[in-house]
């Protein structure tokens, strides 16, 4: 049985479409090993539509998820520090991270994405 978070004010879809961003945003830096790739892409084709209903599934290695997990967790604290700072005007009092503070850490992962997405093969000579 799987516990829901707890705190978390966000649908499935919400949540999902957050993880589908975070990979977008991954796969711009690095390919995702089990995606298809014609022989002239560099990257990943992932659907850069928002729309969850339409979206194709993409497996992800685990070292891939490692890199982009911590972004996709953001991304979805983002989305419910947003909700719950709209509750304000309702008499609700926030009891997450503000969302600019949210924000700057999405701004330094999101830089230091693309040496944390970069690797090369070893080649011996």
């Amino acid at each position: 049985m799987e516990v829901p978070p707890i705190g978390l004010i966000l649908t499935e879809d919400q949540v999902s479409r957050n993880l589908k961003k975070a990979v977008r945003f991954y796969a711009g830096y690095a390919t995702i090993k089990a995606a298809d790739l014609a022989d002239d892409q560099i990257h990943s084709n992932i659907d850069a539509s928002p729309d969850v209903d339409g979206a194709q599934d993409v497996e992800l290695s685990q070292s891939e998820f490692a890199i982009i997990e911590p972004l996709f967790k953001l991304y979805v604290e983002l989305e419910n520090s947003t909700a719950l700072e709209a509750s304000r005007g309702l008499g609700i009092d926030p009891y997450a991270r503000a969302t600019g503070e949210i924000q700057g850490d999405i701004r330094q992962y999101e830089t230091d994405m693309p040496s944390n997405a970069f690797s090369e093969e070893i080649v011996t000579i």
